[in-house]
């Protein structure tokens, strides 16, 4: 199948274009992987982490050979570079006979500094690696046994001679090793010509790039240019409230790439000299665990220019415990606004300009008190406020619905997704040979259930849902990646005097897809809302003999690709569904 992907995120954190499938089996020969990745100087902390979460997606597809030979399974080699290139294991090593071994080396990588040299480790790989280990070997040396080299760089770098030794050696791998080579453009400066040179024909289904920063800074200057071009900044002024959420679950990448963002709109709007703000910008900054710190305020002498700001936000840092937004909000409501802008004269009119960055994976609180006090005290800041208010989904678990509640009207302007695995993992199942067509109906996973417990595998029936509706739970089936079908009566109630159905409001529906249990957190869990419910036309909601409702059917129209749909993955499929072209469903 040919297929064109454009994986897209944060805002999602970096954009992949490929075309088609480029399958890598294990076979009935086995399989030898052979990983070459850049930790020099040049490849920043986060790039290296994306690697490191992409190399470790291809270990899981693969699984490893719990024996030294491989038998018919997998085997890993790892080499790192910077100026010079390390051996951090071998095909054979012992101590990497299992996932969880492999991983833990992997997990162990840092970067180091210095310059790189890609010829040195492809040395490292032929001397050390090929020879030895695959092309001596009666049983993996083969012509018909499969090989891969997965190749992790920004550029190559090297010199003139260097450079053609390094095209010869990787025309022999090519040749006579018979390895297909994939090349993974990593970093800020990407040589994508060396990387095209390096992978294997056909290059555009061989070569792929993490580039990490792009559209972060496409989203913000996409989200400047607007504001601007609505909020004349430079005549009235601008205050921007940051709240960052730096709890547990907040990982790494993710508060990195929330960082970076962060200084992308700093950078776009600067900062005004004076603590006043005078007609240009001022910052606040909150981070929040289970508690809220004022990092600092608009008002504050230390932030008085662009560095400043930059210079606190890279202190950041993620912390263990729980989350409460609720406690940000009201510092931002009562610490930042009612004090320092509701209350100043040349700020506090009406026509000023204001806006809020909230950077959250799930902004909902367990406590039903606080929930409510969260959503008055978000109303208050747009309504009372006149607060722009932006909700950027950061992490793995990310709860798009609250999201779409805080953010400003239309929510799709104002919402944005951090998504910094989703996309990996698809490219890691593409050259795993898994990248299926998930929109085939009816296609299960594993259906058996385990022997202890009696529960179904997860994965076992990808198109059941689950929807949430003012205190209804119902269940559901996903038709396509667009509509999801339920009853009628879960999404909506009969009016006691009148005896009319009344729809409930889009916005008070959510669709939960890819989890096993009810309210337990799955990294696969997808969320979101219909931007439309479609009822069988004759449904009235009214029961009738032994209490059946007639017709109690409603169709969710999940929206559009790539905003409110879910995607399509082996935990989320659509169900086969009987053709029949009814008028109602046109």
């Amino acid at each position: 199948m040919h297929c064109e992907i454009y994986v897209v995120g944060v805002i999602l954190g970096w954009t992949l274009h490929c075309s088609g499938e480029s399958q890598l089996t294990v076979g009935e020969k086995g399989l030898d992987v052979i990983i070459l990745m850049d930790t020099s100087a040049s490849i920043d902390p986060v790039s290296l982490e994306l690697a490191k979460q992409f190399t470790k997606i291809i270990v899981k597809n693969f699984g490893v050979s719990a024996r030294a030979d491989g038998g018919n399974e997998t085997r890993f080699a790892l080499i790192t570079f910077d100026q010079d290139a390390k051996l951090v294991f071998n095909l054979n090593d012992a101590t990497v006979r299992s996932v969880d071994a492999v991983i833990k080396k992997i997990n162990e990588i840092k970067t180091s500094g210095g310059g790189k040299s890609l010829i040195s480790a492809i040395d490292k790989a032929v001397n050390d690696i090929y020879f030895p280990f695959i092309f001596k070997d009666v049983t993996r040396g083969g012509p018909d046994t499969n090989r891969a080299v997965f190749i992790l760089t920004d550029t190559a770098n090297d010199n003139v001679h260097s450079t053609l030794r390094l095209h010869l050696r990787i025309k022999a791998l090519k040749e006579h090793g018979k390895f297909k080579i994939f090349a993974l453009g990593v970093g800020r400066n990407i040589d994508r010509q060396t990387l095209w040179d390096i992978a294997s024909e056909p290059p555009h289904e061989h070569m792929f790039v993490i580039d990490v920063f792009k559209d972060l800074q496409k989203i913000g200057d996409s989200i400047a240019g607007k504001y601007l071009a609505q909020s004349s900044v430079g005549e009235r002024g601008l205050d921007v409230i940051i709240i960052m959420d730096t709890s547990a679950t907040i990982g790494i990448v993710s508060l990195e790439l929330a960082k970076h963002f962060m200084k992308i709109i700093v950078k776009n709007f600067e900062v005004s000299a004076s603590a006043d703000g005078g007609n240009g910008t001022r910052f606040a900054l909150i981070t929040f665990d289970q508690d809220a710190k004022l990092v600092f305020n608009l008002n504050d002498a230390s932030v008085r220019s662009i560095d400043a700001v930059i210079k606190k936000i890279n202190e950041i840092k993620t912390k263990d415990g729980g989350k409460s937004l609720t406690m940000a909000i009201d510092r931002a409501f009562s610490e930042i606004y009612m004090r320092l802008i509701h209350m100043n004269a040349a700020r506090g009119g009406l026509d000023r300009n204001r806006t809020v960055f909230i950077l959250t994976d799930a902004a909902i609180d367990t406590d039903h008190y606080r929930t409510a006090m969260l959503k008055r005290r978000i109303n208050m800041l747009k309504e009372h406020g006149k607060f722009k208010i932006f909700a950027i989904g950061v992490g793995r678990n990310i709860d798009r619905q609250t999201l779409w509640e805080i953010a400003s009207e239309p929510p799709h302007e104002h919402v944005f997704v951090i998504d910094d695995f989703k996309d990996l993992r698809r490219i890691g199942d593409t050259i795993a040979g898994k990248n299926i067509d998930f929109g085939e109906c009816g296609k299960p996973g594993k259906v058996n259930v385990h022997q202890d417990t009696g529960d179904a595998v997860k994965g076992a029936w990808p198109w059941v849902g689950w929807i949430g509706a003012r205190g209804k739970l119902c269940g559901g089936a996903l038709l396509c990646d667009k509509f999801f079908i339920t009853a009628a009566r879960c999404v909506s109630e009969v009016n006691e005097t009148t005896n009319e159905m009344v729809p409930y409001p889009t916005r008070e529906i959510s669709v939960s897809l890819g989890i096993i249990k009810l309210f337990d957190q799955d990294i696969e869990q997808q969320m979101t809302s219909p931007v439309n419910v479609i009822f069988h036309p004759n449904y009235t909601g009214i029961p009738e003999k032994y209490g059946v409702r007639y017709n109690d059917v409603a169709i969710l129209d999940l929206g559009e690709i790539n905003k409110t749909r879910p995607t399509l993955n082996s935990f989320i499929k659509p169900i086969c569904f009987p053709y029949r072209k009814y008028e109602y469903f046109k």
